[in-house]
């Protein structure tokens, strides 16, 4: 039995290190793959290189899919790019402008989101997004671990231990592996501007139960808005021109927040004397252009990006 036992473990701790051994070879494949490719739209950390953009607007994914840069190039005759990362805010739109920098000249132009949820940090419970940093854990190359360490769903293990933050992402490993880009997840014309509108209708996910004449309204806190003090910071030390713009929601949403929950956001365009623009106006009491109360879709982009033409550049 004893001599059972002793077999065992020596196969079991050669079995372990043979695939340890394999995950790393795995893991130099995966790096290799990353390198220049891009496979998921917000994972494009390291593939904005050389690009030395004229205008370049910066937010979540209320920039994402609202602000058509393509079509803001061609009136502008410059080179315009949405630098964003879904349901995220100033504090990692700060790092990832930060990482922007290092390859590429500064813009002579910021447009950054100045809104309630952009300035507060709304997803401490929870890892939002996971899938859009798989390449950037493991060992922290953009040193953006940090930011997450607070979050639930973040483990500092997946930072060391190969290919484990891969365990629910079993098709993106497939990706990363082979060099395969899915072609659900890339479109090289909406790559190349930061831009994807949303072919979706009001309510289109049933999950949302939105209702157009009583949204809900929730309380956010400040904790980001230190980050916008940077972008401020920053654009006065290089001579670069600073517009902060409130992105539109529903009116009804609107309406319902009212001038208390943008009181913060006033008192620091006063004390700064910033410029500002909030596009929230009764044009965008109409379900047909959102698919919820915070996203406009396609047509309601279309709008919205003709507004932003039409104040900053005409």
């Amino acid at each position: 039995m004893k001599k059972f036992v002793v077999k065992f473990s020596y196969l079991l701790i050669t079995l372990i290190g043979v695939m340890i051994i394999i995950s790393f070879l795995l893991e130099m494949l995966i790096e290799k793959n990353n390198k220049e490719k891009q496979y998921i739209f917000h994972a494009n950390w390291h593939t904005i290189v050389n690009q030395n953009y004229d205008k370049l607007f910066i937010g979540n994914s209320r920039v994402w899919v609202q602000i058509n840069a393509e079509l803001i190039s061609l009136k502008t005759n410059s080179k315009v790019y949405n630098l964003t990362q879904d349901g995220r805010g100033a504090n990692i739109l700060w790092y990832k402008f930060k990482n922007y920098l290092k390859y590429n000249t500064p813009p002579k132009e910021i447009f950054l989101q100045f809104d309630n949820k952009f300035i507060s940090n709304i997803y401490k419970n929870t890892f939002y997004s996971q899938e859009n940093y798989l390449t950037y854990i493991y060992h922290d190359p953009l040193k953006l671990n940090k930011l997450f360490q607070e979050e639930y769903g973040f483990s500092d293990y997946e930072t060391y231990i190969p290919l484990i933050r891969y365990f629910r992402y079993k098709e993106i490993l497939y990706s990363h592996l082979t060099g395969h880009q899915n072609y659900d997840w890339h479109n090289i014309k909406t790559y190349k501007y930061g831009f994807d509108a949303m072919d979706l209708t009001w309510n289109a996910n049933n999950s949302w139960k939105s209702i157009w004449n009583n949204p809900s309204t929730k309380q956010y806190n400040t904790n980001n808005l230190k980050y916008i003090d940077s972008f401020r910071i920053y654009c006065n030390a290089n001579n670069i021109k600073l517009h902060l713009f409130h992105p539109p929601q529903s009116y009804t949403s609107f309406k319902k927040t009212g001038q208390n929950s943008r009181k913060i956001l006033s008192q620091y365009i006063l004390k700064y004397n910033l410029e500002f623009q909030d596009f929230n106006s009764n044009i965008y009491n109409d379900s047909t252009l959102f698919y919820n109360h915070t996203h406009l879709n396609r047509k309601g982009s279309k709008i919205f990006t003709d507004q932003i033409i039409n104040h900053y550049f005409k």
